[in-house]
């Protein structure tokens, strides 16, 4: 940030943009001490000061000034006022850093390959919620396939040979829900006809309106 002696009226037009909302609040969940610096500062100006919005700079003398002005600081070798990152944002900073490696470990990880299918990309948004709780843990469970199907149960020991009753094919979450004949495959096929949307796993888990399907029609525990 460079200083310079410009008048009242031409600083608050500088800082509109980014400090307007700032000031009008006498808060801010970014820049909070640089907002306390802000209005403290304006305690000590003797003059009235009006803020107004100033959508461009363009063929406005004063902003021209301040923004040539503005250019040039960007310019200079050496900071006349080192204005560092407040600890809202070096949380920021820190939130990327660790979602940016999580992503690059998703990318590259040989395991999970089923919930990649599903969930592709990293994020901390929370993926798949109901106020239903049996129905949470159900549709969870299929989209981790970590379920009572046959195929995951003999992983378990749990099951002689993991096919499907029906089919004599490996009973995955994918054959349950994409190419078994059992009621939820059928009504998932009818609802995918219906809405116009491609059948595949990623698509069947996370669009609400299928989820919906494939809980309604299950006639088995999950």
């Amino acid at each position: 940030m460079q200083r310079c002696k410009l008048s009242a009226i031409t600083f608050i037009v500088v800082v509109i943009p980014v400090l307007q909302n700032m000031l009008e609040l006498n808060r801010s969940v970014c820049r909070p001490n640089l907002t306390y610096t802000v209005l403290e500062l304006l305690t000590e100006i003797p003059n009235d000061i009006t803020f107004v919005w100033i959508s461009s700079h363009i063929e406005i003398k004063g902003n021209e000034i301040v923004y040539g002005l503005a250019n040039a600081a960007t310019k200079k070798k050496t900071i006349d006022l080192n204005v560092p990152l407040e600890l809202p944002e070096t949380f920021k900073l820190v939130d990327k850093y660790i979602l940016d490696r999580w992503r690059s470990s998703w990318d590259v990880c040989s395991t999970g390959q089923h919930y990649k299918t599903v969930e592709p990309f990293v994020s901390r948004n929370v993926k798949y919620t109901s106020t239903n709780r049996k129905k949470d843990i159900t549709i969870t469970r299929l989209r981790l396939s970590k379920c009572r199907l046959n195929m995951y149960l003999k992983e378990m020991s749990a099951h002689a040979d993991g096919l499907c009753e029906n089919c004599r094919t490996p009973e995955t979450v994918e054959h349950f829900l994409l190419h078994c004949g059992n009621q939820v495959t059928v009504s998932l096929r009818n609802a995918c006809r219906e809405l116009n949307i491609e059948p595949n796993l990623a698509t069947i888990l996370s669009d609400q309106r299928l989820i919906d399907v494939i809980y309604k029609n299950l006639d088995r525990g999950i």
